[in-house]
Formats: structure tokens, sequence, C-alpha cells
């Protein structure tokens, strides 16, 4: 199975804008790794498609906080090694 990681600003906004693409990725044999935050009702909806949700939290102005998103952003793309 071909993995995809899909990098969103909140798991709200995958829910209502982009859920039809990781129902239609899913549907076409990609394991769906979603990278965002936000609360879990909208993760669970996700989860009913067959995507992973992953919460690497987010950043804001403080360089330092950046920093340590960004790492938690690579480290968690570096552990799924995605196809696509």
């Amino acid at each position: 199975m071909k993995k995809i990681v899909v990098l969103e600003n909140s798991f709200f906004s995958t829910v209502s804008m982009r859920r039809a693409l990781m129902n239609a990725l899913s549907q076409q044999g990609f394991k769906v790794y979603i990278l965002s935050s936000g609360a879990v009702e909208f993760a669970e909806q996700l989860k009913e498609i067959n995507a992973e949700c992953i919460d690497i939290g987010t950043s804001n102005t403080n360089p330092i906080k950046i920093w340590r998103y960004l790492r938690r952003m690579y480290s968690k793309i570096k552990q799924i090694n995605p196809d696509a």
C-alpha cells in the first residue's frame, strides 16, 4: 500500500474542504496520513475514511516554537516514509 502525507492547518479544514480528496486517495489504495492539529471530533471523522490523523501541534511567532514544530513535522514525515 502506498503512503501519502497531507499537511494541513487543522483537522477541521481537512473535514470541511478536503474530505472528498482524502476519501478518493484512500479508495485508490493510498494509506493517508494527515499531519495537523485540532479537535478530536474532526480527527475521528477522518478516521472513518481510513485516514490516520497525527496531531503535530501548531506554530506561532516564537522562533523556538516554530523550530520545534518543524522538527516534529520532519520527524513524523521521516518516520512515515511516504511514497507521495
